[in-house]
């Protein structure tokens, strides 16, 4: 069924309501992270100083592929998640050292997100709000305690309209019925209202490219008139995702700049497969000089084999097959007068 136009409104709405909130200060160190940029240049703590020396409300943005109800017992080279718990803790590092505004996390158990949401609490990080986006029923989720896999959106600053997207898998049109692809959504309210999504496309790169294209096409207009900020795994490279999602300052034709567009062949790879991870932000409401990623090593999860005995040998695995991301993005930049202002 396709999606009516109260579900197309339902999800581009924004609260009226402008609402201001100050930016977490970065604590801690972190170590083995990159900074790409237009300067592209490396930092140790977490902080960006091209987003510093820029005009509006600069944020973080913290995205990951966790991985999380993958199963490849005794395979050392691949995650063995199956919905544990360690993986989550790696997050929640990441999390408490970078303080993003909102967190994005794919393949993903409802209980692992359960769990995120209480060690981030415990790290004094306030998830004001969330969406937890069911792809399909899990098997690997339901070895831990858990049921459906997903993606998941955490807002660390006060947010709204919490909506499902779904592609259907033969055609890529948005639907409204649940499919194993797709994404959450919500409206953050900083400075300005931001319409952000958490989104795993099609495993297919040609398939991806299609749902890619399908949002856009969907959307076009809102993205015009309002900010987003698109996250997650697309399943494609910059290559292919170029003509629909890139502005044409990194030339392409679509309406978004993305945060590490700058980089050699439009982003450090962050799977095997290239670059597949993405901080998308509408070109029309951030500033295109205070784009900055970092790129985190997934690093090692020790758990326990799901189905082969022994089970008390705690056996070492990537925590993921993809690298976390954290994206620094503007609002408001200079030049961009009152646009998509609330």
């Amino acid at each position: 069924m396709a999606l009516s136009r109260h579900d197309q409104g339902r999800f581009c709405s924004f609260r009226r309501k402008r609402r201001s909130t100050r930016l977490a200060t970065v604590i801690g160190s972190v170590v083995a992270l990159l900074l790409s940029s237009a300067g592209a240049h490396a930092v140790a703590d977490g902080r960006s100083s091209l987003a510093a020396q820029a005009v509006g409300q600069q944020f973080y943005a913290l995205d990951w592929n966790i991985a999380g109800a993958t199963t490849h017992d005794g395979n050392p080279n691949q995650p063995n998640n199956y919905g544990s718990l360690a993986v989550v803790d790696r997050l929640a590092s990441f999390a408490s050292a970078w303080r993003p505004s909102v967190i994005s996390v794919n393949e993903a158990c409802d209980s692992q997100i359960d769990y995120l949401r209480e060690r981030l609490a415990d790290a004094g990080i306030q998830v004001q709000a969330w969406k937890f986006n069911q792809t399909q029923l899990s098997p690997a989720c339901v070895l831990s305690g858990g049921s459906y896999a997903g993606n998941a959106l955490l807002s660390m600053v006060p947010a709204s309209d919490p909506a499902d997207i779904y592609f259907d898998e033969d055609t890529g049109h948005i639907v409204s019925g649940r499919t194993s692809r797709g994404g959450a959504c919500m409206t953050l309210h900083l400075t300005q209202n931001v319409r952000t999504c958490s989104f795993h496309l099609a495993q297919s790169h040609p398939a991806a490219v299609i749902e890619a294209q399908q949002f856009v096409a969907t959307y076009g207009s809102d993205i015009a008139a309002h900010p987003y900020l698109l996250l997650g795994d697309f399943n494609a490279t910059p290559n292919e995702l170029l003509g629909t999602m890139y502005d044409p300052s990194a030339g392409g034709s679509g309406p978004f700049y993305e945060a590490d567009m700058d980089s050699p062949n439009h982003g450090i790879p962050t799977e095997a497969g290239g670059k597949l991870d993405y901080a998308f932000v509408s070109s029309g409401h951030f500033a295109r000089n205070a784009l900055g990623t970092a790129i985190v090593d997934p690093g090692i999860c020790r758990v326990e084999n799901a189905f082969e005995p022994p089970w008390w040998v705690l056996y070492p695995h990537p925590c993921s097959d993809h690298k976390a991301i954290v994206a620094s993005v503007t609002l408001g930049g200079s030049g961009l007068g009152n646009a998509g202002s609330r």
